[in-house]
């Protein structure tokens, strides 16, 4: 299923059936199974219906996940979590908002898809323009940033907040906590960053300053942070040596003096280096996870590192196109790559692979499941009520998740 099909205009959608109308997944499937009578022999052929096989059933298996539809009659945009619910932004900068009670509702009824209710429009602003940061603060609501100025979106009310734009730290948050709301982001501003808590600045500092402990460690001489996250008030940064494998990681507290420990994970063994580093914090202690691949044809693996001993395997997951690893590249034929992480609190961590799906690992149950198909160009959104938004540019359709408290 391509990200066009599933994300199109329409009352409908690819995951619809009722006794008239087979769904997506099943039409497909009496496709290929009238071809295998073609195939005869071929190992070629056998093996690209047996992957068109196993898409119909990825498709049919996100109907029984209970997703929850969300119906735009305009292009979106882009969408956030507030307190309140949802709130969707179109092309044409349109405000709607997604009430809690009415997500709530479609949660007991999943067959009611939801339909985002006007609240208002940007001013001086077209399709033309993009989005440049979106965030939101609990108690607050959602802020939106847009050609240096910066709107709040606060219940069914929007406002210009000069303010914000006029106090540069605030004006262009970067990384924020991985659920939303949240009240503390973390701006990178090249050699430097700050933390904001709320609308108070909490403090700055040279990233140079808190890569200290790791230069002199000794393990890494050139330290480039291409990943970093905050989570509970404790800032994570994955260390690698200039942009290549990771060497260890770094953990500060979101506040000044940001004295910065260099953690000392085990990275010995067949793991990837290159791969993603997630830390979360799990009953009470932080875990560290890295999601990657061992070759450019390997299953995807989840390894656990520690401080005190090897790399420990948790999950390994098959991408739909392994069983083609042998034949040659084609249109369909690609590497599946790991292309982001996205932490969920205490208990999930969603990974995105392009040319598959994305999927969702369970740090209590160490389980790699598909909840999303197509993975390509497709955003995550993830709520501290336990709710997930699966959405894309330009899109007429997104698709909710819930997952229960976290």
């Amino acid at each position: 299923m391509r990200v066009g099909l599933l994300f199109s205009r329409g009352s409908l959608s690819s995951l619809y059936e009722d006794p008239s109308h087979p769904s997506y997944g099943v039409r497909i499937r009496r496709f290929s199974e009238t071809l295998k009578g073609e195939a005869g022999d071929d190992p070629t052929l056998a093996a690209y219906l047996a992957y068109f096989g196993a898409i119909t059933d990825r498709v049919e298996g996100l109907r029984a996940l209970g997703l929850i539809e969300l119906h735009s009659d305009t292009a979106i945009a882009a969408l956030a979590f507030d307190d309140d619910g949802l709130v969707v932004f179109d092309r044409s900068w349109t405000v709607y908002r997604v009430p809690q009670k009415t997500i709530a509702r479609s949660m007991k009824d999943r067959s009611i898809a939801l339909r985002p209710q006007r609240i208002g429009l940007i001013p001086g602003r077209d399709e033309r323009e993009y989005i440049e940061r979106l965030w939101s603060i609990p108690g607050r609501g959602v802020y939106v940033t847009s050609r240096g100025e910066t709107f709040e979106v606060r219940g069914d009310a929007i406002a210009a907040r000069p303010d914000l734009h006029a106090q540069e730290s605030l004006s262009l948050p970067v990384l924020i906590t991985s659920a939303e709301p949240s009240d503390l982001l973390l701006r990178g501003q090249g050699r430097s960053f700050t933390v904001v808590r709320g609308d108070a600045v909490l403090g700055s500092s040279a990233w140079s300053d808190v890569l200290e402990p790791a230069r002199l460690s000794g393990r890494v001489t050139e330290p480039t942070t291409p990943s970093v996250s905050v989570e509970h008030g404790t800032v994570h940064v994955a260390v690698h040596e200039k942009q290549g494998p990771l060497v260890r990681a770094l953990a500060f507290r979101a506040a000044p003096p940001f004295k910065a420990r260099f953690v000392p994970l085990n990275v010995n063994g067949d793991i990837d280096r290159y791969g993603e580093l997630v830390t979360i914090e799990h009953e009470g202690s932080f875990r560290h996870f890295l999601f990657g691949k061992t070759s450019l044809l390997s299953k995807v693996f989840v390894w656990e590192l520690f401080e005190d001993r090897e790399p420990a395997l948790r999950a390994a997951y098959a991408p739909l196109l392994y069983g083609l690893a042998s034949k040659p590249f084609t249109g369909q034929n690609v590497p599946v790559v790991v292309t982001g992480v996205r932490a969920m609190p205490p208990h999930s961590v969603f990974v995105t692979l392009a040319a598959d799906s994305i999927l969702r690992y369970d740090v209590r149950a160490a389980t790699l499941q598909p909840v999303f198909h197509p993975g390509t160009s497709v955003r995550v959104t993830v709520a501290r009520q336990g709710l997930v938004a699966f959405s894309s540019f330009n899109a007429y359709k997104a698709f909710l998740l819930h997952l229960g408290p976290e």
